[in-house]
Formats: structure tokens, sequence, C-alpha cells
């Protein structure tokens, strides 16, 4: 048996390193599928909060200053204002392709989607504190303005009273586990007030 020659030991060295390029080059390719969902999603999400705050629920003029009565028939859809299409409207100045929330944001029906306004509005806590959580909004038709949700955002709204009021959100709960979620964020104008339209997609 002959010793081990430089020959020998250049030629295990370079099989050793081709293998082990082509095994660090092919890991990254088993989880290429998933970060290109997420991309996806992201991208999604991202086009409807565009969408939603410069052309369904505002006007191409007034882009970030939504439309009261689209915005408010955009997050409680009354099936009385349905067309034969299946369109609904309401007035003369607010059209959507659908009561449903998918097509009417233009994504398919394997995606989730929930959008919803969120504020961090002026007031304490009860200990007398300023109050800088950011909370869902709700709009009172009592007094016809928004006021924020209170500590239940499970669909309801807490702190106003009335059968015409709602959460301003729409579509499924979130998830429990919220990394798959991508979030879209717009800050707009809305009654005066300074809000953010959150769109999040799964």
């Amino acid at each position: 048996m002959r010793a081990q020659t430089t020959l020998d030991f250049a030629i295990g060295v370079s099989i050793f390193l081709i293998v082990v390029v082509y095994v660090l080059s092919f890991v990254p390719g088993l989880f290429a599928p998933f970060d290109r969902a997420q991309e996806a999603e992201t991208v999604a999400a991202d086009r409807v909060a565009s969408n939603l705050v410069q052309g369904q629920l505002a006007t191409p003029a007034e882009p970030y200053q939504l439309h009261r009565d689209c915005t408010l028939a955009f997050f409680d859809p009354d099936p009385d204002n349905t067309n034969d299409d299946g369109s609904y409207s309401l007035g003369n100045d607010c059209l959507f392709e659908d009561i449903d929330l998918n097509p009417r944001v233009a994504i398919d029906d394997t995606r989730n989607i929930n959008v919803s306004m969120e504020a961090e509005l002026p007031g304490e806590d009860l200990d007398g504190s300023p109050d800088d959580e950011v909370e869902l909004l709700c709009f009172d038709a009592n007094s016809d303005r928004i006021v924020e949700s209170g500590p239940n955002d499970q669909g309801e709204c807490d702190i106003v009273d009335g059968d015409d009021d709602f959460l301003l959100a729409t579509g499924p709960q979130l998830p429990g586990d919220s990394r798959g979620v991508a979030t879209a964020r717009r800050i707009v104008r809305f009654r005066n007030q300074t809000v953010t339209v959150v769109v999040r997609m799964w």
C-alpha cells in the first residue's frame, strides 16, 4: 500500500469542497417557496392598502382623505343596498363590486384579509395617565363620530351605545400566531382626525 501523495490530497479536498458548495447552494432553495409566498402576501397587502386610500375610500383628486359614506359602507355594508348585478352602492358616490370583502379588494378567496382603522385618540386612562395605546376604532352613529373601541376588540364597540354602532374593521379574526401575517399601513384623514388604515393578509 503506497503512501498518500500530494495529488491524492488535492483531489480529496477538491471533492469535499465541491460537495460543501453544492449543499450550501441547495439548502436555501428548500425555504425559497415560503419566502416567495410571504413576499407575495406583503406585496398584495400593500396594493390593497394603496387602492383603498387612493381610490375606493377616497378620490384620486384627494387621496388619503377618506370619504365618509364610502368608508362607512365599506366597513358595514348594508345588504339592502345590493344591486341586481351583485354590487352594492350607497348614494351616487360609492359603488363596490361585491358585498363580500375579498371581491371588494380584488383578492382571491384562498387568502384571508382583514382591514381595520386604528388610531391613538386624545384621552386618558382610568388612572388619569395619558392614553397612548393605539386601538381599533368604532363609528358612533348617535354622535356621528369615531371613537376608540374600548377593551373589546372582538367585533363589538364597548364604549358606545346604540344598535347602529359598529367596529371599523372587517374580515376574519387574526390568527393567534402573527408571524405569517403581512401588514400594510396607511395614515389618512377621516372625520377630521388622523387615523391609520391597516391591511393584514395571511
